[in-house]
């Protein structure tokens, strides 16, 4: 069975949720291990507050590029 995409949400405060489950920064590496080959597509979907600083939302694609996405998108959270 493979999902869609992996969706990952950022929260303002900085909390990581991986396809609805929260993740620490620690465990997302492994997260996304794990998730990754289960997307068709290797699609990653990163929605953050745009409270957010750039380099979290860099250090999360970056860490999804290596554990294998093909496609990264950014949505911003209104």
């Amino acid at each position: 069975f493979q999902s869609e995409n992996v969706n990952i949400y950022l929260s303002a405060d900085g909390k990581i949720k991986v396809n609805g489950q929260p993740v620490s920064w620690e465990q997302l590496a492994v997260a996304l291990r794990v998730a990754i080959p289960k997307s068709k597509d290797r699609m990653v979907i990163l929605l953050a507050s745009p409270k957010n600083h750039v380099k979290q939302i860099v250090d999360i694609l970056d860490c999804a590029r290596q554990q294998g996405a093909v496609k990264l998108a950014i949505l911003k959270e209104r």
